[in-house]
């Protein structure tokens, strides 16, 4: 079966497994890790690939890393999940999370999210190895910036630190999600 897109990218599904596909030759590239992106939230449609892809075409072409970027790319990846008011902003509530082992972990006040996040910013346009921009990726998570979206669009930020330094796309695989859950550890 093959899933047609607006890229000339097509998706076959192959036993279950979503095989990339362009000019009838497998790709690796954005497409996977943007679908594997949502699969790590449960997330498949055809619609949130879309929307992920755009926000991903957004980001890839600015320069550096601004509030207005990364809450533009949120609006756009988060367009048909949230309320109005919740696309593209800031949280403004307090947000927490249960782990694994069934402990409740609270994240930073909303009230000093604009400050982390504002220092954030400085830092992650300055970093330039797989590890720094790996514990950036680590940090905005733990900042957990707004009320829903956190991983896919944390994700997508990682990679646009990547490419801007010349590191290839990190896929991380639905499958190996929880090797991927151990960074936060």
């Amino acid at each position: 079966m093959y899933v047609p897109s607006k890229d000339g990218i097509r998706v076959q599904i192959l036993s279950g497994v979503p095989i990339f596909m362009k000019k009838n030759r497998p790709i690796h590239n954005v497409t996977r890790f943007l679908y594997e992106s949502n699969a790590i939230e449960s997330v498949f449609d055809e619609t949130s690939l879309e929307q992920a892809t755009l926000a991903w075409r957004y980001l890839a072409n600015e320069k550096k890393i601004t509030l207005e970027n990364i809450l533009k790319t949120h609006r756009l990846l988060m367009s048909f999940l949230l309320p109005e008011k919740d696309k593209g902003s800031l949280r403004k509530v307090d947000v927490g999370m249960f782990l694994a082992n069934g402990e409740f972990k609270k994240f930073k006040s909303w009230r000093v999210v604009p400050k982390l996040l504002g220092e954030w910013i400085k830092k992650a346009n300055k970093s330039k190895t797989e590890e720094e921009i790996k514990q950036d990726h680590i940090e905005l998570l733990k900042i957990h910036p707004w009320l829903d979206g956190n991983g896919r669009c944390s994700r997508i930020i990682m990679n646009y630190q990547r490419i801007k330094v010349g590191l290839p796309i990190l896929v991380i695989y639905e499958s190996q999600k929880q090797k991927y859950y151990s960074w936060f550890d």
